[in-house]
């Protein structure tokens, strides 16, 4: 829903949701601000282009402040990855690394998507409205690599 406020400040456009859940942000920080995991960086940067399409599209809107604190999650925060240790203790893996492997072909099969916003199940990993925005200056690419979201480190220059 949305509506106008008049106010000593001039008229506002005001939208109306229901209850979201924590910001891009939180997830940053959740991650430590070692960086958010590729899966869920990618599912985020989709949902937040298909957000502003309909912004731009239907509503003929022009998001001016997209930072991580505007993105609004619909899910909660995954639990933080729990070290596996190998036999000899010498070095660790988490679950994400298991499933590093399987990005490639579950991006394939949502290629397929027909555009109605229902994705396969079973992933935990939170996900923006169709209507919420996001910084993707945090996505780089680096040897070949991409950089996860709210990855610190190297070449200076600021975030959002």
């Amino acid at each position: 829903d949305n509506f106008f406020h008049h106010g000593p400040n001039g008229k506002h456009a005001c939208m109306a949701f229901e209850r979201l859940g924590p910001n891009l942000l939180s997830l940053i920080k959740h991650y430590k601000y070692q960086g958010v995991p590729l899966p869920i960086v990618r599912r985020i940067a989709r949902e937040v282009c298909r957000g502003l399409d309909f912004l731009h599209r239907h509503c003929s809107v022009i998001h001016t402040d997209l930072k991580p604190e505007n993105v609004l999650l619909t899910e909660d925060l995954p639990a933080p990855p729990s070290p596996m240790y190998s036999d000899d203790e010498s070095s660790v893996h988490t679950a994400d690394d298991a499933s590093d492997d399987d990005d490639e072909e579950d991006d394939d099969e949502r290629e397929g998507d027909d555009g109605d916003g229902e994705e396969g199940s079973g992933d935990d990993a939170p996900h923006a409205r169709s209507r919420a925005s996001a910084n993707k200056s945090g996505v780089s690419e680096s040897k070949g690599k991409e950089a996860p979201v709210g990855a610190s480190g190297g070449g200076g220059g600021g975030g959002g």
